[in-house]
């Protein structure tokens, strides 16, 4: 992780390798259930807490908030998938989105800002009208129109 990422700890860094270089998502997934379960608890009620659920983001559709796509299982880096592979992930987030919400997405943020110029393509097949990287920092290399509605630099939350 580099320098666009300066808020995250080294802690975070070493976490953020480990999950996406080199643990299995079930290894992961696996590690962290265990973890929450030596405190006590039960992943499965945390779970509940923090992801939001059918009718919650019904809800957020209704009273006008943007609802976009993320992906459908989050792969840690979509620019390694092909054009086919990243059809699927994004295709499949947006008809699940689109039925819950009633309304057609025309936003996405990047997994983890990784995308590629077969990302770009999937977004314009879908319609997909503002596409938001996961950093401010600007894009340091010729293969990408930097002026784009579907590169659009974010903020973290960390500043906010």
């Amino acid at each position: 992780i580099d320098s666009k990422f300066s808020f995250y700890t080294k802690e975070d860094k070493k976490f953020r390798f480990l999950r996406n270089s080199r643990l299995t998502k079930i290894e992961f997934k696996n590690i962290v259930i265990k973890f929450i379960s030596t405190k006590g608890a039960d992943y499965k009620k945390i779970a509940k807490k923090i992801w939001m659920n059918k009718k919650q983001i019904k809800s957020l559709a209704t009273d006008g908030h943007q609802i976009g796509l993320h992906s459908h299982s989050h792969p840690y880096s979509m620019k390694d998938f092909n054009y086919e592979i990243q059809l699927d992930e994004y295709f499949r987030n947006f008809q699940i989105l689109n039925n819950i919400s009633g309304i057609e997405c025309s936003s996405v943020a990047y997994p983890l800002g990784s995308f590629n110029q077969d990302t770009l393509k999937v977004m314009k097949k879908l319609k997909i009208k503002l596409g938001f990287r996961s950093s401010s920092s600007s894009i340091n290399n010729n293969k990408y129109d930097i002026n784009s509605s579907l590169l659009l630099p974010r903020i973290d939350s960390a500043f906010i």
